[in-house]
Formats: C-alpha cells, structure tokens, sequence
C-alpha cells in the first residue's frame, strides 16, 4: 500500500503476508515436523482458489516437510488430479452439517 512495505525493509524489518505471520506465531513448522498427517481446513475448496491464501500456506509448509495434507471443507469443487497437482492428498467434504460432526467422521476414517 503505498510504499508502505519498502520503507519497512529499508529499516530492517520483513514483509509477511498475514499466513506466513500467524504460521510464525503458531510455530507451524515445528507442529507439521511432529504430525504424520497435516488437516487443515476451509469453507468452500474450489479450482478458482484451492482452499485460499491460509490453506495455500499450510500446504506449502506441510510439502515442504515431506508430510501429506488433508483439507476439511465445507464443499469440494475440485478433482483428485487437481488436488495432487496441489500437493494435497484429500479434500473431505462435509457439507452443510455441523464442522465437528464431519472432522470426526473423517477422524475415524483415515488410516495412512
């Protein structure tokens, strides 16, 4: 916005996106290095935004560790390729019900 972002580098600051700042403050990567399985989740996974900017982050750190990575929606609007060419083993729909509900279902489900 404006300039905003390079007089911030110039007096030695960095310029995070807001995933990438919250992921920081969670410790992310520590967290994905001691998961077998990486679940994030999402309102609407579709092929227009795969999931949006916070699963895109997820992903990315998940991958980059070497750990796979299911996505919890609401809706999935995408195939199997798209989500493997996304580094994303499965997409879990849960539809309209209750979020909770669904993770379980899909708790007792999975088996790596």
């Amino acid at each position: 916005g404006g300039g905003a972002g390079v007089v911030v580098l110039a007096l030695g600051g960095r310029v995070l996106t807001g995933p990438e700042a919250l992921g920081e403050i969670a410790d992310l990567d520590r967290t994905i290095a001691a998961a077998d399985l990486v679940v994030t989740g999402c309102d609407e996974f579709d092929v227009d935004v795969w999931g949006g900017p916070v699963v895109a982050h997820v992903v990315a750190r998940a991958n980059a560790a070497g750990r796979p990575v299911v996505v919890i929606a609401r809706t999935n609007r995408t195939s199997l390729a798209g989500q493997r060419e996304h580094g994303i083993e499965a997409v879990h729909a849960v539809g309209d019900g209750d979020i909770t509900d669904g993770c379980l279902s899909f708790a007792r489900s999975w088996f790596w």
